[in-house]
């Protein structure tokens, strides 16, 4: 998913944004929901990421396939 999104922005098919939650732009990356809509983001920077993380650890590894 993060090489869809990696290739997608190299190509111009989808664009960085600000952060969702502070609007930052500074380190900016996309937040996957759903890891089998690859190019559908949530754009996020570290530190709210990491927060929305914390507050909903159940998002934590959603969709992202059985673990080993």
């Amino acid at each position: 998913a993060q090489n869809a999104v990696n290739n997608a922005i190299r190509d111009g098919r989808i664009e960085r944004k600000p952060c969702q939650i502070c609007g930052t732009s500074d380190g900016v990356h996309g937040h996957h929901r759903d890891y089998a809509k690859p190019l559908e983001v949530t754009w996020l920077c570290p530190r709210c990421h990491h927060r929305m993380h914390a507050i909903f650890p159940e998002l934590e590894g959603v969709n992202k396939g059985p673990t080993p």
